[in-house]
């Protein structure tokens, strides 16, 4: 039991340093991108970016975050529609505060009704500066993304178990 308590509360931990923005007011479509780095202490943990592309309008969304200087990255990104039809393309551009291309970029389509996921793989350049430009070219009207990982509801849960757990041991052993 103490052992499932100790877990538990790993997890929680692990959840609760969880940064999840969800894009309110369109993010950047121009030259210069919204500034998220001070959303996140750092993006490579537990961190995502949830967003909305429409069309007609808004076919992009450009944004900065802050990561570990020179750190390996694997980021989680997952593309949906709203069902409406026809063959979705969809593009993830990575550059560094300079422009510089990064790599592990993604361009890919998928059909309507279906989705498509995967992972960025690059190296953070020095600055820790990292700009993602989420595009598609599509027929359908509506596109969602996720960047990042968004910690499961289930990880919660179950850290607030353990809590319960631990709070119910110490209840007994003070009675």
């Amino acid at each position: 039991m103490l052992l499932g308590a100790a877990f538990a509360g790993l997890t929680l931990s692990s959840a609760s340093a969880a940064t999840v923005y969800t894009e309110s007011t369109d993010l950047s479509n121009g030259a210069a991108p919204t500034d998220l780095t001070s959303t996140f202490g750092n993006f490579l943990s537990d961190s995502a970016v949830i967003g909305t592309l429409s069309s007609p309008g808004d076919f992009s969304d450009y944004f900065t975050v802050q990561m570990t200087p020179n750190a390996s990255a694997f980021i989680p990104y997952e593309f949906s529609d709203d069902g409406s039809g026809g063959t979705i393309s969809v593009n993830i551009t990575l550059s560094g505060s300079s422009g510089a291309f990064l790599g592990g970029s993604v361009n890919g389509s998928f059909t309507s009704g279906s989705s498509d996921s995967g992972t960025l793989n690059f190296t953070v350049p020095s600055d820790g500066i990292v700009r993602f430009n989420v595009n598609h070219e599509s027929q359908s009207p509506l596109i969602n993304y996720t960047v990042g990982t968004v910690p499961e509801p289930g990880t919660a849960v179950l850290g607030l178990a353990g809590l319960a757990a631990i709070a119910l041991r110490r209840r007994r052993e003070q009675a």
